[in-house]
């Protein structure tokens, strides 16, 4: 495989990596091991090797490798999201604890799953995440029993619902498949043959107008490209002849019979509000490439024109985007 990539494009693929490590640690402690060694440490680590070589099915299932390379690279976002988290399980089990600490146990209360202390009140909340929690029994005041151990039915609800929502709060958004990202590396790779990792300048129209599916940018769609339209303007040479046909020679230097009518037609359904839309947006998109060009280099692969084609495709830069990114983005595309 070093062979046929070469070292650059090998070292590129993270994948590549793992399988020289799993390989060589697979073999490193499986030879020992065939040779009668009973050494502990060996055989543990021989098991984790061959448990490394299982989750190769991640590359191989693209579902599972989408979501693999998206939660490496949100990695920084789960871990503040994972520390808001922890702040919330903090308050609220500080708010159960003052509030149901000494509320009467019902059937769904143990030793260790119930609100008389803070480690507990962690554990019921996550019981409560996962709907598999009974909710504190109590007794009501009556004429018999003025005294009651209920607590604030107020606080009972609002807690209790405010937790729950919170644990089911849920945000997915649209992304990238695994065929439309082969197909953007496949038409990077016509104008980078050498893998340098940039495109230059010159290289960014011819670039753009061969991209397709999600990061589509041309200005007319590919059902509205010239070959589409004649291909769809082809006068039938069978039937009576009461519109006005002309040949045009194509590219090929083909003679084709047109259909002007037909041509027409086909024109007509051109939406040209949405052409004014996506001519600015390729504007705006080539403007941007060639400000972030690298001199003498061209634009970077995965720093610069995979960016741009995200935030002009695929996020909504108003909702996606901090203070900080949205100004500079703002100051860059009005430059």
């Amino acid at each position: 495989r070093i062979t046929g990539l070469g070292l650059r494009s090998f070292r590129a693929n993270g994948w590549n990596l793992f399988d020289v490590f799993v390989v060589a640690g697979s073999f490193a402690t499986t030879v020992p091991i065939v040779l009668g060694s009973k050494n502990f440490a060996v055989e543990q680590l021989q098991k984790l090797f061959l448990v490394c070589i299982a989750f190769k099915l991640v590359q191989k299932n693209s579902g599972l490798n989408q979501l693999f390379k998206t939660s490496v690279s949100s990695l920084p976002a789960i871990l503040k999201l994972l520390l808001l988290w922890i702040v919330l399980f903090i308050f609220f089990a500080i708010v159960f604890v003052e509030v149901f600490g000494l509320t009467k146990w019902g059937s769904g209360e143990t030793h260790t799953a119930n609100y008389r202390d803070f480690f507990n009140a962690l554990i019921m909340l996550v019981f409560m995440s996962t709907g598999t929690v009974s909710y504190p029994a109590c007794t009501n005041s009556g004429e018999d029993d003025p005294d009651s151990d209920c607590g604030s039915t107020g606080w009972a609800y609002s807690l209790f619902i405010a937790w729950n929502l919170l644990s089911m709060l849920n945000n997915s958004r649209g992304s990238i498949n695994r065929h439309e990202m082969r197909a953007f590396k496949k038409v990077w790779a016509l104008f980078d043959v050498e893998g340098t990792g940039f495109l230059t300048s010159a290289s960014i129209v011819p670039f753009l107008s061969k991209l397709s599916g999600i990061f589509e940018v041309r200005t007319y769609p590919i059902e509205f490209s010239i070959g589409k339209i004649m291909e769809q303007s082809q006068a039938n040479l069978n039937e009576p002849r009461t519109v006005y046909s002309a040949p045009v020679i194509s590219n090929r230097q083909k003679s084709n019979n047109i259909d002007i009518r037909r041509l027409g037609d086909v024109i007509s359904q051109i939406d040209q509000r949405e052409i004014t839309r996506r001519r600015a947006t390729y504007i705006r998109l080539y403007h941007e490439a060639k400000i972030t060009a690298e001199s003498g280099k061209g634009i970077s692969f995965t720093k610069y024109m995979l960016l741009l084609l995200a935030h002009y495709k695929i996020i909504d830069d108003n909702s996606a985007l901090r203070l900080d990114e949205m100004l500079q983005r703002r100051v860059t595309t009005e430059y």
